[in-house]
C-alpha cells in the first residue's frame, strides 16, 4: 500500500507554530501586496476570505485586508522539512518527496513490523502532531495516484482510506477535476464531453479520452496490473524531486490497463 502525507496549510502552520497569537487569526505567507508578490500560503482561516495559494498578494489584500501577512522563510521551512522526513522514514526507506511538505511512502514492505498500512498512517500523523506540533493529512490506497486524491478529500487533519477492492466506488462520485494533474483547461475539455465525474471517465472509450485532454488518462488508471511493482525509490535530492514528479505522473498513467 502507499501513503501520501501531506502538511495541512504548511508554510502558515508553521509560523502559527512558532507565534501562538496567530492562532485564529487569517495569516498569508507570501510576497508583500505592495509589491506585486503571490500567496505562498494561507491558514484555513484566512481561505474562508477566498484567498489561496499562487494568488496576487494584492487581491488577497483586497480580500482580507485585515490578514497578517509575513514573508516567507523557506530555509526555515526547509529545516522542520528535514524533521518530517525523518519521521517518514522511521517507517519505510521508500519515500519519494513531491515538495517540503508531501510525500510518498511504500509501506507494503513494512506492514509486517508496524501493522497496516492505515495504522502506519495514524503513527506518522500522531507523530507528527506530537513532536512537530503541526498537522498531517494521510491518504492511504494501492497507489500513488489514489492516495494523492485521498490525502485531499477531507482537509485538514483527514485521514482517507482506498481499500483495493473499492476503487470504483471511491472515484465513481468524484468530480473530474479530483484527478491529480487535470487543471482548468482538461477540465472543460471533460465537462464540454459530459464527463463531469470519474465513473463516467472510467466508462469511457480510451482513445476518446486520450485525444480529448491531455496528459492521456485512460479507462483505468487506478487498477495496479498483476504484479506491478510501485515505482516509489529512495531520496535521491532535490533535483530527483523536481524531474520526478511528471515522470512519475506520466509512467503511472502509462503503466495501467486501460
Amino acid at each position: 500500500m502507499i501513503i501520501h502525507a501531506d502538511l495541512d496549510a504548511y508554510y502558515a502552520s508553521v509560523e502559527e507554530r512558532d507565534r501562538p497569537e496567530l492562532v485564529g487569526k487569517p495569516v498569508i505567507v507570501g510576497g508583500s501586496p505592495e509589491k506585486r508578490g503571490v500567496v505562498s500560503a494561507a491558514n484555513y482561516v484566512a481561505r474562508k476570505y477566498g484567498i489561496h495559494s499562487a494568488m496576487p498578494s494584492a487581491t488577497a489584500h483586497r480580500l482580507c485586508p485585515q490578514g497578517i501577512y509575513l514573508p516567507p522563510r523557506i530555509g526555515y521551512y526547509a529545516e522542520v522539512s528535514r524533521q518530517i522526513r525523518e519521521i517518514f522514514e522511521r517507517f519505510t526507506p521508500l519515500v519519494e518527496p513531491l515538495s517540503l511538505d508531501e510525500a510518498f511512502l511504500d509501506v507494503t514492505g513494512s506492514e509486517h513490523l508496524f501493522g497496516p498500512a492505515v495504522e502506519i498512517g495514524k503513527k506518522i500523523k500522531q507523530a507528527i502532531h506530537k513532536e512537530l506540533r503541526l498537522v498531517a493529512s494521510v491518504g492511504v490506497a494501492p497507489n500513488k495516484f489514489l492516495a494523492k486524491i485521498a490525502s485531499d478529500l477531507k482537509k485538514p487533519d483527514a485521514l482517507v482510506v482506498v481499500e483495493p477492492d473499492k476503487v470504483q466506488e471511491f472515484l465513481d462520485p468524484l468530480p473530474v477535476e479530483r484527478l491529480w494533474g487535470v487543471g482548468k483547461q482538461s477540465s472543460k475539455v471533460f465537462q464540454g464531453l459530459g464527463r463531469g465525474h470519474q465513473g463516467y471517465h472510467g466508462r469511457m472509450p480510451t482513445i476518446a479520452s486520450s485525444r480529448a485532454a491531455a496528459p492521456p488518462y485512460h479507462g483505468r488508471t487506478t487498477r495496479r496490473r498483476q504484479g506491478q511493482p510501485t515505482m516509489l525509490r529512495p531520496r535521491l535530492g532535490p533535483i530527483f524531486v523536481v524531474q520526478t514528479w511528471y515522470g512519475a505522473r506520466n509512467a503511472l498513467m502509462q503503466g495501467w490497463q486501460g
